[in-house]
């Protein structure tokens, strides 16, 4: 989790202006790297990329996967208002595709509204829903 007090605290982070983005996200992959390298016959790590700034995202992509040693990326369903199909994010996936790595889509909360607040249906329906449209749109 990001250590920074905002609305939205979870550890994408697309929130941050650039200056502040790469330096969470150097620290996230950092960890993550040094993390996995206490049990490296068990661990395979993700890390994650400032995608509110494509430009820096494809670096820092560059950065988790060939000096890191992390087999992809960890993102969210949207980036703010816009979608994963959003032209600007199509240098991220072409070098994920050249990297032959992997994007692991991972939701926080659920744009549904409040009707999936009750019994948790936000993670059992709300989340899973939100996967999908993120991987068909």
């Amino acid at each position: 989790m990001c250590r920074w007090s905002v609305p939205h605290r979870h550890n994408y982070c697309y929130w941050a202006e650039e200056d502040l983005a790469q330096q969470i996200v150097r620290v996230q992959n950092e960890a993550m790297t040094e993390l996995c390298a206490r049990e490296p016959k068990r661990l395979v790590g993700l890390g994650t990329v400032s995608l509110q700034h494509p430009a820096l995202a494809c670096e820092q992509l560059r950065t988790a996967v060939r000096k890191f040693g992390l087999r992809g990326i960890q993102i969210s369903t949207s980036v703010g208002a816009r979608e994963l199909s959003d032209p600007c994010f199509h240098p991220v996936w072409r070098l994920l595709e050249e990297l032959g790595v992997l994007a692991f889509i991972h939701p926080f909360g659920s744009s549904l509204g409040p009707r999936t607040n009750a019994f948790y249906l936000v993670n059992t329906i709300g989340q899973p829903l939100e996967t999908t449209i993120a991987s068909h749109t």
